[in-house]
């Protein structure tokens, strides 16, 4: 079990590691990858939701 005085000792030290700048390019390409490798298979769920409820597939007729 981490205690919040441990992971704040490792981000303290982490930020003093790199600065604050490349944290935040760090965390923005972070999120922009995840983003993008995550909003297609949300939508791909989503379609796939809506599809399975309604029982209309497109290209695949309802067994």
């Amino acid at each position: 079990m981490l205690s919040w005085g441990r992971v704040l000792r490792f981000t303290s030290r982490f930020t003093l590691v790199f600065p604050t700048h490349a944290w935040y390019e760090c965390q923005v390409t972070v999120f922009a990858t995840f983003q993008s490798r995550l909003l297609p298979l949300l939508n791909h769920v989503k379609r796939f939701i809506q599809t399975s409820t309604t029982g209309a597939q497109p290209g695949i007729a309802p067994s």
